[in-house]
């Protein structure tokens, strides 16, 4: 396993909440992105690029570190890999994760299609991805079309 001295694993996952999730039969402890700062004694400390991909969970973690306030205060540029997954009424779930990271100050500048993730209907003519790379800027970091830097 490669080492450095400034690179720190820990055994967590990001969440809506702090919380165990059951995982292939297994108990994962998740928590907010708030709480993973806390437990890396980065309190207070500005994120340059925030970057995760949690299989779905970002529609429950989003929001919640929207409402927290990390997002606009702490952290500049945010990328993801969304899962949008078919079926069901889930639309509002994606629109909600969407508008709070714009309440937050964040604004989309490219988003992706992940075609790793492709799969297609029975009797479709085409496939469809569930994933998408997205891409998002904090304003609230800019002053006069540059960004801020600490």
């Amino acid at each position: 396993m490669y080492y450095t001295p400034k690179i720190h694993f820990y055994p967590l996952g990001l969440y809506g909440s702090d919380t165990n999730i059951t995982i292939n039969n297994g108990s994962v402890p998740v928590r907010t992105l708030a709480s993973l700062i806390e437990v890396a004694g980065d309190k207070g400390k500005v994120i340059d690029y925030l970057k995760f991909d949690i299989e779905g969970s970002e529609w429950k973690a989003i929001p919640e570190m929207a409402q927290s306030g990390i997002l606009k205060k702490y952290v500049k540029q945010i990328a993801f890999e969304s899962h949008t997954y078919y079926g069901g009424s889930v639309g509002h779930i994606y629109l909600n994760a969407v508008k709070n990271l714009q309440k937050s100050g964040f604004r989309k500048w490219h988003s992706h299609l992940n075609v790793e993730n492709m799969y297609r209907p029975k009797d479709a003519t085409r496939h469809y991805s569930y994933c998408q790379e997205m891409y998002y800027l904090n304003i609230n970091f800019m002053k006069r079309n540059k960004l801020i830097h600490n």
